[in-house]
């Protein structure tokens, strides 16, 4: 299979939230590791997080059931239902059907919609939904028509936006929503341009920004975008905005905490890879240079860490030389900085942003090979460190942070062969209790929830 790979992450609803409690829960690993004995956590003030439960407690009204158990175990001094004294991968249920370059997203259900793709039959148009409670897989409605390397965002409405990507006939314009609660897909209003390997970001205004990407029809030549545009969910359709100062796809896309979009590195055509970024403001439409990172990348991914700072991790640079090295921005400075590398090279991986704070980079591929292993980024110590190895290597798959902080890994390339296969990594002991935890002191002091959250959407366009 000819290899076009890039997995990256998005900003999100949950990362917003995060980033807006941070400073109120002092959200560490420290003290995430530190309770499960049924002592107190240290380093919290009265203003934040309570003690591990008295024994014997009765749970809190509001919790769902998986916080219950998890509570109910802490009181009774039984340990946390579902952790492991160590961070690992397990196996769960397989995929319907192998894929690679499609889309996941995790629904308000808690619920994971996997869409499109390709294998070696072709390119997909089905879907599936993945629940977490039961750890089966299902069908769900087809899409209108097959795509690979589209995007898909989770909409105010709880409906699932897929966009773009191509199939036999080139780059696609088309646009589709997906309604959870019928289980079936209608088309929207289709794109002004025609794009792959774009980007797409939900706007606090409720908006969708598209930006970049790849035009091309089959069998001709194409060209990369430096267009953007805006999808009006209450009225289903598409308009033109700024354009960015570079034409750009396989590029990351980042939403701040000011609301602005952080768009970095990406192709720049004949295997030249950009390191300028640029910065989005909604309110003007408008488009502004920003610091450019220490080294041009592209098939790289971007995770907004709790600080508000952005890490950018791997990708593809000079040609075809993978990467380690890892950056830091700074939207206060709109500077980069240079971080700890990784100890492997490696693009088309994942990064997700793990509920104590950490990021988690899994699989990827590296000269000749998919990878098998993934590492832990600490923000507080600027590191990297090695984590269990996934069961399967992998690259161009996506990763979805599930409401219990497991992550899920579904699909992508082993081998130049497709898979169907799934697994879940989870947190070490202790992690699940401690955010049971905050989400009682959240609920006792009417905050905005963080267990219940997870990422609002997660998408893919390589």
């Amino acid at each position: 299979m000819k290899r076009k790979a890039n997995s990256y992450l998005h900003a999100s609803a949950l990362q917003v939230t995060l980033v807006s409690l941070s400073a109120a829960l002092t959200l560490t690993a420290t003290p995430a590791r530190n309770q499960l004995s049924g002592h107190a956590i240290g380093g919290f003030s009265t203003s934040q997080p309570p003690m591990v439960p008295e024994e014997n407690a009765t749970p809190p009204v509001g919790l769902k059931p998986a916080e219950q158990e998890a509570w109910l175990m802490m009181a009774h001094r039984q340990g946390t239902p579902g952790s492991v004294d160590d961070p690992s991968w397990t196996e769960t249920d397989s995929m319907s059907t192998a894929r690679t370059g499609h889309t996941a997203t995790l629904l308000p259900s808690g619920q994971v919609l996997v869409a499109g793709g390709q294998n070696g039959n072709g390119f997909l148009n089905s879907a599936e939904l993945y629940d977490p409670a039961r750890g089966r897989w299902m069908g769900t409605g087809r899409l209108g028509t097959a795509r690979v390397r589209h995007s898909a965002t989770l909409l105010a409405s709880g409906q699932v936006l897929v966009v773009g990507g191509s199939n036999d006939d080139g780059a696609l314009s088309s646009a589709e929503l997906y309604d959870p609660a019928t289980r079936t897909w209608t088309a929207t209003g289709s794109l002004g341009l025609a794009r792959e390997s774009h980007t797409a970001t939900p706007l606090p205004n409720g908006q969708v920004l598209v930006a970049g990407g790849h035009l091309f029809v089959s069998g001709h030549g194409g060209h990369r975008l430096s267009s953007a545009e805006l999808y009006d969910p209450a009225a289903g359709t598409w308009t033109t905005t700024g354009s960015m100062a570079d034409a750009r796809f396989q590029h990351t896309a980042t939403l701040l905490p000011n609301g602005q979009v952080l768009v970095a590195g990406g192709s720049g055509g004949n295997r030249f890879w950009l390191s300028s970024a640029e910065l989005y403001d909604p309110t003007l439409g408008a488009w502004t240079v920003t610091g450019s990172m220490v080294i041009g990348r592209g098939q790289h991914t971007a995770t907004l860490l709790l600080s508000g700072q952005v890490l950018v991790a791997g990708g593809v640079a000079r040609a075809v030389h993978y990467l380690s090295s890892a950056e830091l921005y700074d939207p206060v400075a709109g500077m980069w900085t240079a971080t700890d590398s990784m100890a492997v090279e490696r693009s088309d991986h994942t990064a997700t942003l793990l509920l104590n704070g950490q990021v988690l980079a899994a699989g990827g591929f590296n000269q000749s090979h998919s990878l098998n292993g993934a590492e832990l980024y600490d923000p507080d110590a600027g590191t990297w460190s090695a984590t269990s190895n996934l069961n399967a290597a992998r690259f161009d798959h996506p990763a979805t942070l599930l409401p219990s902080g497991q992550v899920l890994v579904a699909g992508g390339v082993l081998n130049g062969i497709p898979l169907p296969t799934a697994e879940l990594y989870s947190l070490a002991n202790g992690s699940l209790a401690y955010l049971v935890l905050v989400r009682c002191w959240q609920m006792s002091r009417h905050l905005p929830t963080l267990v219940q959250s997870g990422f609002a959407h997660q998408t893919q366009g390589k």
